[in-house]
Protein backbone atom coordinates (compact mmCIF):
# COMPACT_ATOMS: atom_id res chain seq x y z
CA UNK A 1 0.00 0.00 0.00
CA UNK A 2 1.07 3.31 -0.66
CA UNK A 3 1.89 5.47 2.19
CA UNK A 4 0.33 8.67 3.14
CA UNK A 5 3.59 10.89 2.86
CA UNK A 6 3.87 9.74 -1.11
CA UNK A 7 0.39 11.58 -1.89
CA UNK A 8 1.66 14.92 -0.77
CA UNK A 9 5.05 14.31 -2.38
CA UNK A 10 3.09 14.21 -5.82
CA UNK A 11 0.72 16.69 -5.45
CA UNK A 12 1.77 20.72 -6.04
CA UNK A 13 -1.33 21.93 -4.10
CA UNK A 14 -3.73 19.95 -1.51
CA UNK A 15 -6.58 20.98 -3.33
CA UNK A 16 -5.75 18.49 -6.43
CA UNK A 17 -4.65 15.58 -4.47
CA UNK A 18 -7.93 13.91 -6.30
CA UNK A 19 -6.40 13.99 -9.20
CA UNK A 20 -3.04 11.91 -7.96
CA UNK A 21 -5.04 9.01 -6.30
CA UNK A 22 -6.65 7.73 -10.13
CA UNK A 23 -4.06 5.04 -9.61
CA UNK A 24 -4.49 4.54 -6.06
CA UNK A 25 -6.16 1.27 -4.16
CA UNK A 26 -10.14 2.48 -3.84
CA UNK A 27 -10.21 1.95 -0.16
CA UNK A 28 -6.97 3.95 0.96
CA UNK A 29 -8.51 6.72 -1.54
CA UNK A 30 -12.08 6.81 0.61
CA UNK A 31 -10.17 6.45 3.79
CA UNK A 32 -8.15 9.39 3.26
CA UNK A 33 -10.89 11.74 1.78
CA UNK A 34 -13.94 10.40 4.04
CA UNK A 35 -12.54 9.62 7.24
CA UNK A 36 -14.55 11.37 9.51
CA UNK A 37 -12.09 14.70 11.30
CA UNK A 38 -12.41 16.02 14.70
CA UNK A 39 -11.12 19.31 16.08
CA UNK A 40 -11.45 19.27 19.71
CA UNK A 41 -10.25 22.33 21.84
CA UNK A 42 -9.68 22.09 25.71
CA UNK A 43 -9.33 25.62 27.91
CA UNK A 44 -6.94 26.53 30.76
CA UNK A 45 -10.52 26.42 33.17
CA UNK A 46 -11.09 22.82 32.04
CA UNK A 47 -7.44 21.40 32.48
CA UNK A 48 -6.14 23.49 35.22
CA UNK A 49 -6.80 23.51 39.21
CA UNK A 50 -7.10 26.42 41.91
CA UNK A 51 -3.54 25.57 42.73
CA UNK A 52 -2.28 25.80 39.11
CA UNK A 53 -1.44 21.97 38.89
CA UNK A 54 -2.89 19.89 35.40
CA UNK A 55 -6.00 18.05 36.42
CA UNK A 56 -4.92 14.26 35.79
CA UNK A 57 -8.54 13.17 36.07
CA UNK A 58 -9.63 15.92 32.33
CA UNK A 59 -6.27 14.01 30.83
CA UNK A 60 -7.83 10.72 31.55
CA UNK A 61 -10.95 11.37 30.03
CA UNK A 62 -9.94 13.52 26.87
CA UNK A 63 -7.50 11.15 26.08
CA UNK A 64 -9.21 8.13 26.22
CA UNK A 65 -11.72 9.20 24.21
CA UNK A 66 -9.67 10.90 21.19
CA UNK A 67 -7.94 7.01 21.70
CA UNK A 68 -11.38 6.02 21.09
CA UNK A 69 -11.75 7.84 17.80
CA UNK A 70 -8.66 6.71 16.91
CA UNK A 71 -9.47 3.44 17.10
CA UNK A 72 -12.80 3.58 15.90
CA UNK A 73 -10.55 5.48 12.57
CA UNK A 74 -11.53 9.08 13.11
CA UNK A 75 -8.79 11.50 12.15
CA UNK A 76 -8.56 14.19 15.71
CA UNK A 77 -6.35 16.91 16.65
CA UNK A 78 -6.09 18.53 19.93
CA UNK A 79 -6.11 22.28 20.84
CA UNK A 80 -4.79 22.55 24.08
CA UNK A 81 -4.42 25.70 26.10
CA UNK A 82 -3.12 25.51 30.06
CA UNK A 83 0.66 25.92 29.40
CA UNK A 84 0.64 29.24 30.51
CA UNK A 85 -0.81 28.47 33.65
CA UNK A 86 1.34 25.91 34.72
CA UNK A 87 4.64 27.23 33.96
CA UNK A 88 3.36 29.86 36.47
CA UNK A 89 2.81 27.59 39.06
CA UNK A 90 5.76 26.30 38.64
CA UNK A 91 7.81 29.92 38.66
CA UNK A 92 6.56 30.17 41.75
CA UNK A 93 9.52 28.79 43.18
CA UNK A 94 12.03 31.02 40.56
CA UNK A 95 13.36 34.22 41.92
CA UNK A 96 11.05 37.08 41.34
CA UNK A 97 13.05 39.46 38.46
CA UNK A 98 10.57 38.85 35.64
CA UNK A 99 8.28 41.62 34.00
CA UNK A 100 4.77 40.43 33.25
CA UNK A 101 5.36 40.43 29.84
CA UNK A 102 8.38 38.13 29.91
CA UNK A 103 6.92 36.10 32.88
CA UNK A 104 4.22 35.05 30.63
CA UNK A 105 6.83 33.97 27.74
CA UNK A 106 8.57 32.08 30.65
CA UNK A 107 6.01 30.50 32.33
CA UNK A 108 4.66 28.99 28.64
CA UNK A 109 8.34 27.50 27.98
CA UNK A 110 8.24 26.19 31.23
CA UNK A 111 4.74 24.84 31.15
CA UNK A 112 4.00 23.37 28.05
CA UNK A 113 6.75 20.50 28.23
CA UNK A 114 5.31 19.62 31.87
CA UNK A 115 1.63 20.04 29.90
CA UNK A 116 2.39 18.11 27.30
CA UNK A 117 3.85 14.99 28.96
CA UNK A 118 0.52 15.00 30.95
CA UNK A 119 -0.62 13.85 27.92
CA UNK A 120 2.05 11.83 26.26
CA UNK A 121 2.02 9.38 29.56
CA UNK A 122 -1.58 8.71 28.92
CA UNK A 123 -1.35 8.00 25.21
CA UNK A 124 1.73 5.76 26.20
CA UNK A 125 -0.56 3.30 28.21
CA UNK A 126 -2.23 2.89 24.91
CA UNK A 127 1.34 2.74 22.79
CA UNK A 128 0.29 6.00 20.78
CA UNK A 129 2.79 8.81 20.33
CA UNK A 130 2.21 12.89 20.44
CA UNK A 131 2.99 14.83 18.31
CA UNK A 132 3.60 18.57 19.47
CA UNK A 133 3.09 21.60 17.08
CA UNK A 134 3.63 25.43 18.39
CA UNK A 135 1.88 28.00 15.96
CA UNK A 136 1.50 31.95 15.74
CA UNK A 137 -0.48 33.63 13.32
CA UNK A 138 2.41 34.86 11.07
CA UNK A 139 2.69 30.75 10.30
CA UNK A 140 -0.72 31.23 8.64
CA UNK A 141 -0.32 34.70 6.93
CA UNK A 142 0.76 33.60 3.19
CA UNK A 143 -0.76 30.76 1.16
CA UNK A 144 2.22 28.81 0.54
CA UNK A 145 2.77 28.74 4.27
CA UNK A 146 -0.96 27.42 5.20
CA UNK A 147 -0.33 24.92 2.86
CA UNK A 148 2.70 23.95 4.21
CA UNK A 149 1.33 23.76 7.46
CA UNK A 150 -1.70 21.99 5.88
CA UNK A 151 0.15 19.07 4.67
CA UNK A 152 2.08 18.23 8.03
CA UNK A 153 -1.50 17.99 9.85
CA UNK A 154 -2.83 15.79 7.05
CA UNK A 155 0.32 13.54 7.11
CA UNK A 156 -0.34 13.70 10.86
CA UNK A 157 -3.96 13.28 11.64
CA UNK A 158 -3.99 9.93 8.86
CA UNK A 159 -1.41 8.16 11.41
CA UNK A 160 -3.35 5.74 13.41
CA UNK A 161 -0.49 5.87 16.44
CA UNK A 162 -0.34 9.64 16.43
CA UNK A 163 -2.19 12.39 18.45
CA UNK A 164 -1.56 16.06 16.94
CA UNK A 165 -1.57 18.38 19.90
CA UNK A 166 -1.62 22.10 18.98
CA UNK A 167 -1.13 25.13 21.10
CA UNK A 168 -0.32 28.67 20.46
CA UNK A 169 3.36 29.61 20.73
CA UNK A 170 3.04 31.92 23.25
CA UNK A 171 7.16 31.95 23.88
CA UNK A 172 7.82 34.18 20.50
CA UNK A 173 4.27 35.04 19.64
CA UNK A 174 3.90 39.46 19.41
CA UNK A 175 0.62 41.47 19.94
CA UNK A 176 0.68 41.53 15.72
CA UNK A 177 1.16 38.05 15.47
CA UNK A 178 -1.11 36.66 18.73
CA UNK A 179 -4.68 34.83 18.09
CA UNK A 180 -7.74 36.35 20.15
CA UNK A 181 -7.16 32.99 21.97
CA UNK A 182 -7.24 29.32 20.83
CA UNK A 183 -10.50 29.56 20.11
CA UNK A 184 -10.08 31.53 17.16
CA UNK A 185 -6.63 28.88 16.35
CA UNK A 186 -8.67 25.83 16.85
CA UNK A 187 -11.48 27.20 14.26
CA UNK A 188 -8.72 27.61 11.94
CA UNK A 189 -7.35 24.50 12.31
CA UNK A 190 -10.57 23.15 11.69
CA UNK A 191 -11.16 24.74 8.52
CA UNK A 192 -7.80 24.08 7.27
CA UNK A 193 -8.20 19.93 7.78
CA UNK A 194 -11.83 20.54 7.20
CA UNK A 195 -12.83 19.13 9.96
CA UNK A 196 -16.71 17.62 10.18
CA UNK A 197 -17.11 19.01 13.68
CA UNK A 198 -15.35 21.46 15.79
CA UNK A 199 -16.13 20.31 19.82
CA UNK A 200 -14.86 23.53 22.26
CA UNK A 201 -14.77 22.10 25.68
CA UNK A 202 -15.27 24.79 28.74
CA UNK A 203 -16.40 25.04 32.39
CA UNK A 204 -19.89 26.32 31.16
CA UNK A 205 -22.64 23.81 29.96
CA UNK A 206 -22.89 26.10 26.79
CA UNK A 207 -24.77 29.45 25.28
CA UNK A 208 -27.68 30.41 27.56
CA UNK A 209 -29.74 33.06 26.57
CA UNK A 210 -28.62 35.39 29.32
CA UNK A 211 -25.45 35.15 31.79
CA UNK A 212 -26.04 32.00 33.91
CA UNK A 213 -23.93 33.37 36.16
CA UNK A 214 -26.41 36.47 37.10
CA UNK A 215 -29.78 34.86 35.96
CA UNK A 216 -31.63 32.32 37.40
CA UNK A 217 -33.50 31.71 34.92
CA UNK A 218 -31.33 31.76 32.15
CA UNK A 219 -31.72 29.36 29.06
CA UNK A 220 -29.37 26.33 27.82
CA UNK A 221 -29.62 26.80 23.89
CA UNK A 222 -29.29 23.52 22.69
CA UNK A 223 -29.08 24.22 18.97
CA UNK A 224 -27.89 27.54 16.90
CA UNK A 225 -27.95 28.75 13.12
CA UNK A 226 -25.52 30.41 11.38
CA UNK A 227 -28.70 32.67 10.71
CA UNK A 228 -30.10 32.70 13.88
CA UNK A 229 -30.36 36.13 16.07
CA UNK A 230 -28.06 35.16 19.11
CA UNK A 231 -27.54 37.33 22.46
CA UNK A 232 -24.71 38.76 23.16
CA UNK A 233 -22.73 36.98 25.76
CA UNK A 234 -21.05 38.22 28.77
CA UNK A 235 -17.23 39.92 27.45
CA UNK A 236 -15.52 39.18 30.91
CA UNK A 237 -13.14 36.72 30.18
CA UNK A 238 -12.12 33.44 32.16
CA UNK A 239 -10.15 33.16 35.03
CA UNK A 240 -7.06 32.28 33.98
CA UNK A 241 -6.90 31.88 30.31
CA UNK A 242 -7.35 34.49 27.53
CA UNK A 243 -11.20 32.94 26.21
CA UNK A 244 -14.84 33.58 27.05
CA UNK A 245 -17.91 32.41 25.84
CA UNK A 246 -18.13 35.21 23.42
CA UNK A 247 -15.27 34.22 21.60
CA UNK A 248 -16.25 30.68 21.60
CA UNK A 249 -19.50 31.14 19.93
CA UNK A 250 -17.78 33.99 17.29
CA UNK A 251 -15.47 31.22 16.55
CA UNK A 252 -18.28 28.28 16.09
CA UNK A 253 -20.20 31.12 14.00
CA UNK A 254 -17.69 31.81 11.54
CA UNK A 255 -16.73 27.75 11.12
CA UNK A 256 -20.44 27.06 10.85
CA UNK A 257 -20.70 29.55 7.70
CA UNK A 258 -17.66 27.24 6.25
CA UNK A 259 -19.43 23.98 6.53
CA UNK A 260 -18.17 23.07 10.32
CA UNK A 261 -20.37 22.00 13.01
CA UNK A 262 -19.39 22.75 16.08
CA UNK A 263 -20.10 21.37 20.02
CA UNK A 264 -19.69 23.65 23.20
CA UNK A 265 -20.12 21.97 25.93
CA UNK A 266 -18.90 21.36 30.04
CA UNK A 267 -15.93 19.49 30.18
CA UNK A 268 -17.33 16.88 32.60
CA UNK A 269 -19.65 15.71 29.01
CA UNK A 270 -16.00 14.72 27.18
CA UNK A 271 -18.04 11.73 25.84
CA UNK A 272 -19.43 14.30 23.58
CA UNK A 273 -16.68 14.28 20.91
CA UNK A 274 -18.22 10.28 20.27
CA UNK A 275 -21.25 10.89 19.40
CA UNK A 276 -22.37 11.73 15.76
CA UNK A 277 -25.88 11.42 15.94
CA UNK A 278 -28.65 14.46 17.02
CA UNK A 279 -28.33 13.75 20.87
CA UNK A 280 -25.45 15.97 21.96
CA UNK A 281 -24.61 17.99 25.07
CA UNK A 282 -24.21 21.67 25.31
CA UNK A 283 -25.12 23.76 22.66
CA UNK A 284 -24.82 22.63 19.14
CA UNK A 285 -23.89 24.97 16.02
CA UNK A 286 -24.91 23.61 13.05
CA UNK A 287 -23.04 23.90 9.67
CA UNK A 288 -24.78 26.02 6.99
CA UNK A 289 -23.09 25.24 3.94
CA UNK A 290 -19.14 24.51 2.34
CA UNK A 291 -16.64 26.49 0.60
CA UNK A 292 -13.65 25.77 -1.02
CA UNK A 293 -10.06 25.50 0.78
CA UNK A 294 -8.74 28.47 -0.68
CA UNK A 295 -11.88 30.66 0.74
CA UNK A 296 -11.62 29.22 4.12
CA UNK A 297 -7.83 30.24 4.32
CA UNK A 298 -9.30 33.76 3.29
CA UNK A 299 -11.93 33.73 6.08
CA UNK A 300 -9.23 33.90 8.85
CA UNK A 301 -6.59 35.37 6.82
CA UNK A 302 -5.50 39.13 8.35
CA UNK A 303 -5.06 41.71 5.61
CA UNK A 304 -2.58 43.61 5.29
CA UNK A 305 -4.52 47.27 4.27
CA UNK A 306 -7.47 47.72 3.21
CA UNK A 307 -10.65 49.66 0.57
CA UNK A 308 -14.01 51.06 1.66
CA UNK A 309 -16.57 50.92 -0.98
CA UNK A 310 -19.42 52.02 -0.96
CA UNK A 311 -23.55 50.27 -1.11
CA UNK A 312 -23.41 49.36 -4.48
CA UNK A 313 -20.66 47.44 -4.77
CA UNK A 314 -21.82 45.66 -0.92
CA UNK A 315 -24.66 44.52 -2.84
CA UNK A 316 -22.86 43.60 -5.46
CA UNK A 317 -20.21 41.76 -3.41
CA UNK A 318 -23.22 40.29 -0.72
CA UNK A 319 -26.16 39.59 -2.98
CA UNK A 320 -24.86 38.74 -6.91
CA UNK A 321 -21.33 36.82 -6.12
CA UNK A 322 -19.52 39.96 -8.30
CA UNK A 323 -16.05 40.77 -8.28
CA UNK A 324 -14.71 43.91 -6.79
CA UNK A 325 -14.65 46.82 -9.23
CA UNK A 326 -12.41 50.05 -8.94
CA UNK A 327 -16.08 52.07 -9.35
CA UNK A 328 -17.26 51.15 -6.16
CA UNK A 329 -14.45 52.09 -3.86
CA UNK A 330 -14.47 55.24 -2.11
CA UNK A 331 -11.35 54.74 -0.34
CA UNK A 332 -7.61 53.14 0.17
CA UNK A 333 -6.67 52.52 3.91
CA UNK A 334 -3.04 51.28 3.42
CA UNK A 335 -0.49 50.06 0.85
CA UNK A 336 -0.56 47.21 -0.73
CA UNK A 337 1.14 44.98 -3.35
CA UNK A 338 -0.21 42.80 -6.46
CA UNK A 339 -1.22 39.54 -4.31
CA UNK A 340 -1.63 40.99 -0.63
CA UNK A 341 -4.29 39.75 0.96
CA UNK A 342 -6.61 42.96 1.95
CA UNK A 343 -9.74 43.83 3.69
CA UNK A 344 -13.20 45.22 1.96
CA UNK A 345 -15.10 47.99 4.85
CA UNK A 346 -18.40 49.83 4.79
CA UNK A 347 -18.42 53.23 5.41
CA UNK A 348 -18.99 52.10 9.39
CA UNK A 349 -15.59 50.58 8.96
CA UNK A 350 -17.09 46.84 9.15
CA UNK A 351 -15.05 43.87 7.11
CA UNK A 352 -17.61 42.65 5.00
CA UNK A 353 -15.18 40.60 2.53
CA UNK A 354 -11.56 39.82 2.58
CA UNK A 355 -9.45 38.71 -0.41
CA UNK A 356 -5.82 38.72 -2.59
CA UNK A 357 -5.55 42.16 -4.78
CA UNK A 358 -5.10 41.54 -8.38
CA UNK A 359 -2.62 44.58 -8.32
CA UNK A 360 -0.90 47.48 -6.49
CA UNK A 361 -2.48 50.22 -3.97
CA UNK A 362 -0.43 52.77 -6.62
CA UNK A 363 -2.53 51.00 -9.61
CA UNK A 364 -5.89 51.36 -7.63
CA UNK A 365 -5.29 54.92 -7.01
CA UNK A 366 -5.32 55.87 -10.52
CA UNK A 367 -8.51 54.19 -11.21
CA UNK A 368 -10.07 54.79 -7.99
CA UNK A 369 -13.96 55.83 -8.28
CA UNK A 370 -13.73 55.14 -12.65
CA UNK A 371 -15.78 52.54 -15.04
CA UNK A 372 -14.29 50.44 -17.40
CA UNK A 373 -11.02 49.51 -15.12
CA UNK A 374 -9.88 45.70 -14.33
CA UNK A 375 -11.36 44.35 -10.78
CA UNK A 376 -9.28 44.49 -7.91
CA UNK A 377 -10.47 41.29 -6.77
CA UNK A 378 -11.77 38.27 -8.86
CA UNK A 379 -14.52 36.98 -6.94
CA UNK A 380 -13.15 33.63 -7.08
CA UNK A 381 -10.38 35.47 -4.96
CA UNK A 382 -12.42 36.89 -2.27
CA UNK A 383 -14.49 35.39 1.11
CA UNK A 384 -17.57 37.63 1.66
CA UNK A 385 -18.81 37.17 5.68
Amino acid sequence: MTSISSYHKKSKCFDNHVKNFQNEPLYEVSRIFYMKRIVVKVGTQCLINEKGQVRQDVIEHVMGQIICLKKRGFAVLLVTSGAVATGKTLLQRAPQFLNSGLESKVAFSLGMPHLFNAYQERAARDNLLCAQILLTKNDFRTRSRYLQIMYLFEGLIFEENIIPIVNENDAVSSPESAFVDNDELAGLLAAQVRAHRLIIFTTVEGVYDKNPYEHAAAKLIREICSDDLVPEMDTQKSQMGRGGMQSKLNTALKVSKLGIETVIAHIDHCGTMCWFDEHHEGTKITASKNVSAYKRWLSFCQGVAGVYVNTGAIDALQNKKASLLPIGITEICGDFKKGDVIYVLNEDHKIIAIGQAAYDSQQLHNALGQAQQPELIHCNNMYVY
